[in-house]
């Protein structure tokens, strides 16, 4: 066996050992773009829910802000004051 058949073995094997390193690599790549795609489908059903809690707030405030003055308005008349 010539030098030149020991380095080409050589280079054999960490061709192979590269290749397996791309592998896991490409699979982990694979996951955090899964990952990535699952967060942003939760941070779009997040951003979803604070419109509608915002709105849903506006709308019982201004319920509230209507009784508060119908029972200013009431109070008023019960009292006799203007």
């Amino acid at each position: 066996m010539t030098d030149n058949d020991r380095e080409l073995g050589r280079f054999e094997a960490l061709l192979d050992e590269l290749s397996k390193d791309v592998a896991k690599a490409n699979q982990r790549l694979d996951d955090l773009t899964e990952s990535v795609g699952s967060i942003r489908v939760t941070l779009a059903e997040f951003q979803g829910g604070w419109k509608t809690l915002t709105v849903l707030s506006g709308l019982a405030g201004a319920f509230i802000g209507a009784i508060v003055a119908f029972a200013a308005h009431v109070g008023s008349a019960i009292l006799g004051s203007k």
